[in-house]
C-alpha cells in the first residue's frame, strides 16, 4: 500500500512494526527497503538519501525534481499476522439410561 508519495522532502512516522519499502517513482527503481520500529521516523531527502532515523539507507544525492513513494509492505501469513481460530468444546457426558 502507498503510504506517502511526492517530491522530497518525504516524512513518515510509522505507527507499528512493518517493512517499508522506497522508490523512485519517476524513474520505477527501488532504493532501500527495511524493517522499521514504530514511532521511527523514516524520511526521503534529495541531499541525504533514505534515512532511517539518522541511519542512511540509501546515500544520496537523490534527483530534486523526481517523486518518490514509499509503500507499506503486506505481512505474510508466517510472518506474525493474526489468525482467527474456533474452538468447540467437547460436550459433556450423559448419565446412561441403563443405570440400575
Amino acid at each position: 500500500m502507498l503510504i506517502k508519495q511526492g517530491a522530497p522532502p518525504l516524512v513518515y512516522m510509522v505507527e507499528a512494526s512493518a517493512t517499508l519499502r522506497f522508490a523512485d517513482l519517476t524513474s520505477g527503481s527501488e532504493l532501500a527497503r527495511a524493517l522499521v520500529q514504530p514511532r521511527q521516523i523514516v524520511s526521503i531527502n534529495a541531499e541525504r538519501g533514505v534515512m532511517l532515523g539518522q541511519t542512511v539507507l540509501r546515500p544520496g544525492p537523490l534527483a530534486k525534481d523526481h517523486q518518490y513513494g514509499i509503500w507499506l509492505e503486506p505481512e505474510h501469513a508466517s510472518g506474525g499476522a493474526i489468525r482467527q481460530t474456533t474452538i468447540m468444546p467437547i460436550p459433556a457426558s450423559r448419565p446412561s439410561s441403563d443405570s440400575k
